[in-house]
Formats: C-alpha cells, structure tokens, sequence
C-alpha cells in the first residue's frame, strides 16, 4: 500500500485534459440462457445504460399468464423480462422533463442483412407495432431511448459509430454525469483497485474500514464508508449489500464467474444442479431447519425487494440416492407415513426424510412406534431441493 498515496495517484499533471469529455466505464455482457437470469439482478443498478439485444426475426409479444414460467424458445419472448428487470431500478416514480425513465435503454436489434431492403422496412414496422401492443402503454416502456438495426456481417464501422455515439450521449445526459465527488472517495477506490490487481476479489468490512483509514483518506465514520459503498455498487465497480457487510466483492468479474459455475444453460443429469438448490446434511445437525428458515426468508425478501414472481416447491431426497431423480414433494410426505424409493426398491420414512430441515414447520410428529423400523431411521434424508 502507498504511504504517500496523493502523489501515486495524481502523479502527472491534466492540466490540458477536458476531462469533461471522458469517463470511466465497465461494460458488462450478460449470458442471454434463462438459468442465468437470477444471478443478473446481483449486477443491475440505476447508474447504467443497457443494451437489450434480440434477433430481429423473432417476435417480440407479451406473455401470457400461463408463459409467465414458461421455458421460452426465442430472444424476442424476453425482451419484456428485461424490461421488467431494469424498470425495477427505475431511479424515480416521475419521467424526467424529457419523457423518459432511467436508466436508459437501447434496443438492438441484429440479423439485419437477413433481409432484402423492401422486407427489412416491412419488418420494421412489424417490430414497432409489436413493441407497442407489448408495453407501449406501460411505464417501463419509456425507459426506451432508441432502436438499432445491426448487420454484424455486412455493416461498415460507420454503422456501429453511430451505436457507440449513441451510447455516449444517453450516458452524458444522466443525472450522474459530470458529478463531483470528495477527493477521498478517488484515493479509496485507488487503494480497491491496488488490491484487485493484486487477485484480492473479496473483503469484509473491518478490513475495508482499515483501508479507508489511510492518512491520505481518513475516512472514519462508518456512514461516511457506507456512503463510499453504496455509491462503488451503483456504478458498478463493486458488489456491496448493507445486509451482508462482511462480503464485499471487489472484483465482480469473480462473482460472475462463481455463478458460473453453479449455473448452466445445458442440462446435463449426470454431473449439473440444474434449477434447483441442493444441500447435503451430512454433518449439519440441527442446522438443517436453520438452513430452510434462511432460504425461505431470502426468497420472500427478493419477492419484496423486486416485486417479482418466484414459483417454488420443496423437494426432499433420502440420504444415498442420486439427487436428481426420484425425489419426494414435501406435500407428499406429510401426506404419507412411508414413501416408496424406486433407486432402493423400499419404503422410506417421510418424517426421516423431511423432519431435520422442517423441525419449526411441523406440528405433530407420528407415533414412531406404530411405524416399522427401515434402514432409513438412522440415516436421514440428505439432498434438499428448492425447484425454482
């Protein structure tokens, strides 16, 4: 860590620079698979403009009630997902003078040179009037600024030009562009930047306090550090929630690829958790119902948090089966004294399956001595599934 860290810094003079012309930014590309979708809102904040690609040979139609969980097939069938998910980052109830929303959107279409000049204009119209029927009357709607039509084949650079010129003046015409910020705050995210580099991708909040207390910062109060935080999420450059301060992500490129790897776009039985949450008891005790408590209170939190709608269903496994076949619904268990396990070819206790991760749910427990004793007595259900 630089003691003096004002002259490492601002070690060559911009005296010349218009630094009103330039800004820093991260550009973030999103997996487009619907498994990855519930890692993005980790992601989204209200200090960004976002790119909502799709080919323009799909259509573009609101779901209906009975889609709403669907496993969709097409880009254009999404469009309005993403549109819900940044409208939830919306950063006021109001359009501004200009009768848009932010953040901004805009919406690129590609596949351009898969048309004729007299069908491109046809389909153009197609998708305008599709958009309207959509969400044109809808709030979300105005966060759309403007729409592109791209060839990645046949368009010149000019044509891509005009995409990042675009870009440029929707980003410079936010409330946040050109705001001035306390030299503290530039020296703090230096001293971030040092420990990335050095493959620092994490930290908690003692630690960061530590390097907000540089004589060069002297940041001391913990509000005036959380304001510095909240502000590094906004704008992307970490990954900071107040009710997990002991998990700062510095780098959120590893986040990214930590979701990764839980999460993939294929399904693959034989070695993949494919839509659901699984947790193995061994070793757990009494901290499996701890465990469901915290994963029911963090799914109603998101509901409230993002007004979305989140389907799920409680799936138990018995201890030594192979987790992603024949598992047991809670409904079905409380329901039933023993199941029947096709992997085992007998019958296993349901309160030894699901009582250890229910123990607050369940309210009576049946006589264990009008039950007959199976294997499954002294070795409890060990997979529990959350199906999403």
């Amino acid at each position: 860590m630089p003691e003096d860290l004002t002259s490492h810094v601002f070690s060559k003079s911009t005296v010349n620079t218009p630094s009103n012309l330039y800004a820093l930014c991260e550009l973030w590309d999103f997996a487009g698979q619907r498994e990855f979708y519930a890692t993005h809102q980790a992601f989204l904040t209200s200090s960004a403009v976002y790119l909502v690609v799709a080919d323009m040979k799909d259509d573009i139609r609101k779901p209906e009630l009975s889609q709403c969980f669907a496993d969709f097939q097409h880009v254009g069938e999404y469009v309005e997902f993403w549109f819900d998910s940044i409208h939830c980052h919306r950063t006021d109830d109001e359009r501004a003078t200009n009768g848009y929303f932010h953040p901004p959107i805009l919406l690129v279409f590609t596949g351009k040179d898969k048309y004729d000049k007299a069908d491109f204009e046809k389909r153009q119209t197609e998708l305008t009037y599709q958009i309207d029927q959509a969400f044109g009357f809808r709030s979300k709607f105005h966060h759309l600024h403007k729409k592109f039509y791209l060839s990645n084949l046949k368009d010149t650079d000019e044509e891509f030009e005009n995409l990042r010129s675009e870009i440029y003046k929707t980003a410079k015409n936010m409330d946040n562009w050109g705001n001035l910020f306390p030299l503290k705050w530039v020296l703090l995210e230096h001293l971030i930047e040092i420990n990335k580099n050095n493959g620092k991708n994490f930290i908690n909040f003692t630690e960061m306090s530590k390097l907000a207390k540089h004589s060069d910062i002297n940041i001391l109060n913990a509000d005036d550090l959380l304001l510095f935080l909240r502000f590094q999420h906004t704008v992307g450059n970490i990954i900071f929630f107040e009710n997990i301060r002991d998990l700062i992500i510095l780098n959120p490129q590893w986040l990214a690829d930590a979701f990764r790897c839980l999460v993939s776009d294929r399904v693959d039985n034989s070695k993949l958790y494919h839509r659901c949450v699984v947790f193995r008891t061994k070793g757990f005790g009494s901290k499996c119902s701890g465990i469901y408590s915290k994963v029911k209170q963090l799914i109603e939190e998101i509901k409230e948090k993002y007004q979305v709608k989140i389907s799920s269903k409680l799936h138990f496994k018995c201890s030594d089966g192979d987790y992603y076949k024949d598992t047991f619904e809670y409904d079905t268990l409380t329901n039933n004294q023993e199941c029947f396990c096709p992997q085992h070819q007998t019958a296993h206790l349901s309160e030894q399956i699901y009582s250890p991760w229910m123990d607050n749910e369940v309210k009576e427990i049946p006589d264990r001595a009008k039950i007959n004793t199976t294997q499954d007595d002294q070795n409890p259900g060990e997979l529990y599934n959350v199906t999403m």
